[in-house]
Protein backbone atom coordinates (compact mmCIF):
# COMPACT_ATOMS: atom_id res chain seq x y z
CA UNK A 1 0.00 0.00 0.00
CA UNK A 2 2.86 2.28 0.97
CA UNK A 3 4.12 1.73 -2.81
CA UNK A 4 1.27 2.15 -4.36
CA UNK A 5 0.80 5.69 -2.02
CA UNK A 6 4.03 6.76 -3.70
CA UNK A 7 3.69 5.98 -7.14
CA UNK A 8 0.31 8.18 -6.75
CA UNK A 9 1.60 11.45 -4.84
CA UNK A 10 5.05 10.91 -7.13
CA UNK A 11 2.93 10.42 -9.99
CA UNK A 12 5.44 7.87 -10.99
CA UNK A 13 5.36 5.78 -13.91
CA UNK A 14 8.35 5.48 -16.80
CA UNK A 15 9.34 9.03 -14.85
CA UNK A 16 7.34 11.55 -12.73
CA UNK A 17 5.67 14.78 -13.41
CA UNK A 18 8.56 16.51 -14.55
CA UNK A 19 10.59 13.98 -16.18
CA UNK A 20 10.13 10.35 -18.13
CA UNK A 21 12.21 7.71 -18.81
CA UNK A 22 12.28 6.87 -22.26
CA UNK A 23 12.30 3.10 -22.26
CA UNK A 24 14.74 0.84 -24.51
CA UNK A 25 16.21 4.01 -25.58
CA UNK A 26 18.80 4.85 -21.94
CA UNK A 27 17.23 8.63 -22.10
CA UNK A 28 15.68 10.57 -19.11
CA UNK A 29 13.30 13.31 -20.63
CA UNK A 30 13.18 16.78 -18.27
CA UNK A 31 9.71 18.01 -18.93
CA UNK A 32 9.92 21.13 -16.91
CA UNK A 33 12.76 23.21 -15.64
CA UNK A 34 14.93 21.24 -13.15
CA UNK A 35 17.37 22.14 -10.33
CA UNK A 36 20.26 19.92 -10.25
CA UNK A 37 23.96 19.74 -8.57
CA UNK A 38 25.95 17.56 -10.93
CA UNK A 39 24.95 15.13 -13.65
CA UNK A 40 26.67 12.89 -15.16
CA UNK A 41 25.19 11.30 -18.58
CA UNK A 42 25.14 7.70 -19.23
CA UNK A 43 26.51 8.26 -22.99
CA UNK A 44 27.95 12.27 -22.08
CA UNK A 45 25.16 13.43 -24.30
CA UNK A 46 22.31 16.36 -23.26
CA UNK A 47 20.57 17.71 -25.55
CA UNK A 48 17.43 19.80 -25.90
CA UNK A 49 13.77 19.18 -28.00
CA UNK A 50 13.93 20.48 -31.28
CA UNK A 51 13.07 23.84 -32.25
CA UNK A 52 13.99 24.86 -28.72
CA UNK A 53 16.93 26.58 -26.76
CA UNK A 54 18.77 24.15 -24.27
CA UNK A 55 19.72 26.68 -21.38
CA UNK A 56 21.99 25.61 -18.20
CA UNK A 57 22.58 28.31 -15.74
CA UNK A 58 24.78 28.52 -12.67
CA UNK A 59 22.65 30.44 -9.65
CA UNK A 60 26.00 32.83 -8.87
CA UNK A 61 28.43 29.87 -9.93
CA UNK A 62 30.01 29.04 -13.11
CA UNK A 63 28.98 26.34 -15.20
CA UNK A 64 31.23 23.81 -15.54
CA UNK A 65 31.40 20.76 -18.04
CA UNK A 66 33.79 18.13 -17.91
CA UNK A 67 34.82 14.69 -19.34
CA UNK A 68 36.69 12.00 -17.09
CA UNK A 69 37.50 12.63 -13.81
CA UNK A 70 35.65 15.33 -11.43
CA UNK A 71 36.36 19.25 -11.53
CA UNK A 72 38.25 20.52 -8.59
CA UNK A 73 37.17 24.26 -8.84
CA UNK A 74 37.28 27.34 -10.35
CA UNK A 75 39.77 26.59 -13.97
CA UNK A 76 40.93 22.69 -13.10
CA UNK A 77 43.80 22.06 -13.88
CA UNK A 78 43.29 18.73 -14.09
CA UNK A 79 44.16 16.51 -17.52
CA UNK A 80 40.42 16.01 -17.95
CA UNK A 81 38.87 18.22 -21.24
CA UNK A 82 36.88 20.98 -19.66
CA UNK A 83 34.18 23.69 -20.34
CA UNK A 84 33.88 26.08 -17.70
CA UNK A 85 31.49 29.63 -18.45
CA UNK A 86 31.46 31.76 -15.41
CA UNK A 87 30.45 35.67 -15.25
CA UNK A 88 33.43 36.91 -16.75
CA UNK A 89 35.13 34.22 -18.35
CA UNK A 90 35.23 30.99 -20.37
CA UNK A 91 37.76 28.85 -19.80
CA UNK A 92 38.50 25.57 -22.14
CA UNK A 93 41.20 23.05 -20.52
CA UNK A 94 43.33 19.87 -22.04
CA UNK A 95 41.26 19.70 -25.10
CA UNK A 96 42.86 18.58 -28.75
CA UNK A 97 40.02 20.59 -30.45
CA UNK A 98 37.23 22.71 -30.41
CA UNK A 99 34.81 22.97 -33.17
CA UNK A 100 31.51 25.31 -33.66
CA UNK A 101 28.99 24.11 -35.92
CA UNK A 102 26.35 25.58 -37.47
CA UNK A 103 22.82 24.19 -35.69
CA UNK A 104 21.08 24.16 -39.48
CA UNK A 105 23.77 22.48 -41.61
CA UNK A 106 26.33 20.81 -38.90
CA UNK A 107 29.13 22.74 -40.74
CA UNK A 108 32.27 23.35 -38.80
CA UNK A 109 32.23 27.04 -38.56
CA UNK A 110 35.56 27.49 -36.33
CA UNK A 111 37.81 24.94 -35.44
CA UNK A 112 41.11 25.17 -33.37
CA UNK A 113 42.48 23.12 -35.56
CA UNK A 114 42.20 25.74 -38.73
CA UNK A 115 45.79 26.26 -40.12
CA UNK A 116 43.99 29.39 -41.43
CA UNK A 117 40.92 30.53 -39.94
CA UNK A 118 38.15 32.53 -42.49
CA UNK A 119 35.39 34.87 -41.61
CA UNK A 120 32.10 33.39 -42.32
CA UNK A 121 30.31 34.86 -44.96
CA UNK A 122 28.08 36.85 -43.78
CA UNK A 123 30.35 37.96 -40.72
CA UNK A 124 31.94 40.71 -41.81
CA UNK A 125 34.14 42.00 -38.20
CA UNK A 126 35.73 39.92 -35.91
CA UNK A 127 35.65 41.79 -32.41
CA UNK A 128 38.70 40.70 -30.24
CA UNK A 129 40.41 42.30 -27.29
CA UNK A 130 43.74 40.15 -27.72
CA UNK A 131 44.78 37.95 -30.47
CA UNK A 132 48.13 36.02 -31.01
CA UNK A 133 48.30 35.10 -34.47
CA UNK A 134 51.27 34.49 -36.90
CA UNK A 135 49.70 36.30 -39.69
CA UNK A 136 46.60 38.25 -40.80
CA UNK A 137 45.92 38.42 -44.08
CA UNK A 138 42.64 39.90 -46.46
CA UNK A 139 40.41 39.04 -49.88
CA UNK A 140 42.61 40.21 -52.66
CA UNK A 141 40.07 43.15 -53.38
CA UNK A 142 39.22 43.62 -49.80
CA UNK A 143 40.88 46.04 -47.52
CA UNK A 144 42.44 44.45 -44.11
CA UNK A 145 41.17 47.28 -41.18
CA UNK A 146 42.50 46.65 -37.63
CA UNK A 147 40.55 49.66 -35.79
CA UNK A 148 39.82 50.95 -32.20
CA UNK A 149 37.89 53.82 -30.21
CA UNK A 150 40.58 53.87 -27.52
CA UNK A 151 44.12 51.80 -28.41
CA UNK A 152 46.05 49.61 -30.55
CA UNK A 153 49.17 47.67 -29.91
CA UNK A 154 51.03 45.44 -32.93
CA UNK A 155 53.50 43.76 -31.20
CA UNK A 156 55.71 40.74 -32.79
CA UNK A 157 58.30 38.58 -30.78
CA UNK A 158 60.45 37.70 -34.10
CA UNK A 159 59.81 41.44 -35.75
CA UNK A 160 56.72 42.99 -37.64
CA UNK A 161 55.95 43.01 -41.11
CA UNK A 162 53.38 44.87 -43.13
CA UNK A 163 52.99 44.71 -46.55
CA UNK A 164 49.86 45.92 -49.27
CA UNK A 165 49.18 48.29 -52.07
CA UNK A 166 48.83 51.26 -49.44
CA UNK A 167 49.56 50.77 -45.98
CA UNK A 168 47.57 53.97 -44.09
CA UNK A 169 48.27 54.16 -40.53
CA UNK A 170 46.12 56.87 -38.38
CA UNK A 171 45.62 57.89 -34.88
CA UNK A 172 43.53 60.43 -32.67
CA UNK A 173 46.31 61.35 -30.94
CA UNK A 174 49.93 59.86 -30.81
CA UNK A 175 51.31 57.15 -32.77
CA UNK A 176 54.59 55.18 -31.58
CA UNK A 177 56.71 53.52 -33.87
CA UNK A 178 59.78 51.28 -31.61
CA UNK A 179 62.28 48.65 -32.58
CA UNK A 180 63.98 46.54 -29.55
CA UNK A 181 67.39 46.16 -32.23
CA UNK A 182 67.01 49.79 -32.82
CA UNK A 183 65.91 48.64 -36.95
CA UNK A 184 63.25 50.29 -38.42
CA UNK A 185 62.44 50.56 -42.23
CA UNK A 186 59.34 52.04 -44.23
CA UNK A 187 59.66 51.24 -47.92
CA UNK A 188 57.64 51.93 -50.51
CA UNK A 189 57.91 51.62 -54.16
CA UNK A 190 56.35 54.82 -54.53
CA UNK A 191 57.44 56.53 -51.29
CA UNK A 192 56.53 57.40 -48.35
CA UNK A 193 54.18 59.64 -47.49
CA UNK A 194 53.56 61.97 -43.51
CA UNK A 195 50.58 64.18 -43.15
CA UNK A 196 52.75 66.85 -41.82
CA UNK A 197 49.77 68.94 -40.51
CA UNK A 198 50.06 68.71 -36.89
CA UNK A 199 53.79 67.82 -36.91
CA UNK A 200 55.67 70.40 -34.44
CA UNK A 201 57.82 72.82 -36.76
CA UNK A 202 61.10 74.33 -35.43
CA UNK A 203 60.55 78.31 -36.51
CA UNK A 204 57.76 79.47 -38.31
CA UNK A 205 58.10 80.14 -42.04
CA UNK A 206 58.09 83.44 -44.07
CA UNK A 207 55.06 84.33 -45.41
CA UNK A 208 56.23 84.27 -49.03
CA UNK A 209 58.76 80.77 -48.73
CA UNK A 210 57.30 78.09 -50.75
CA UNK A 211 55.67 75.09 -48.74
CA UNK A 212 58.55 72.37 -48.89
CA UNK A 213 59.88 70.82 -46.05
CA UNK A 214 62.25 68.45 -44.79
CA UNK A 215 61.48 65.78 -41.79
CA UNK A 216 64.26 65.38 -38.92
CA UNK A 217 64.26 63.11 -36.61
CA UNK A 218 65.48 63.65 -32.34
CA UNK A 219 67.96 61.32 -30.82
CA UNK A 220 67.13 59.44 -28.66
CA UNK A 221 63.83 60.45 -28.45
CA UNK A 222 62.81 59.39 -32.09
CA UNK A 223 59.89 62.12 -32.21
CA UNK A 224 59.75 63.44 -35.84
CA UNK A 225 59.56 67.34 -36.85
CA UNK A 226 59.73 69.20 -40.09
CA UNK A 227 61.92 72.21 -40.80
CA UNK A 228 61.39 74.66 -44.08
CA UNK A 229 63.57 74.24 -46.89
CA UNK A 230 64.82 77.64 -47.92
CA UNK A 231 68.15 76.89 -49.87
CA UNK A 232 69.64 74.46 -52.05
CA UNK A 233 71.57 71.78 -49.68
CA UNK A 234 69.92 73.31 -46.36
CA UNK A 235 68.98 70.10 -44.02
CA UNK A 236 68.44 69.01 -40.41
CA UNK A 237 71.87 69.72 -39.44
CA UNK A 238 71.29 74.04 -40.11
CA UNK A 239 68.32 74.27 -37.80
CA UNK A 240 69.13 76.60 -34.97
CA UNK A 241 65.97 77.64 -33.00
CA UNK A 242 65.97 78.70 -29.37
CA UNK A 243 65.48 76.39 -26.41
CA UNK A 244 61.39 77.63 -25.59
CA UNK A 245 60.46 75.61 -28.97
CA UNK A 246 62.95 73.17 -29.20
CA UNK A 247 60.92 69.98 -30.43
CA UNK A 248 63.91 67.63 -29.23
CA UNK A 249 63.98 69.01 -25.33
Amino acid sequence: KVTVLLLGVLRIGYGMESLEFLPGQHVLRFLNNADLGTVIPHQGVVSGFQGQDLRVTGESQPVIIQAGSESSGRHSASGSPSLEVGPEWTVLSSVDEFRVRSPTTGRTVFSTKYQGFQLPRGIPNLNVKEAHVSRLTSAKRDPLIISSPYQILLKGNGGLEMEGQNVTWAAGQNLYLKSVNQSLVLDGPRGIRLSVDKLPMSVAPPPDAPYWFKLCVCLPSGRVFRVPVRDSGYGCNDVRFPESINPCS
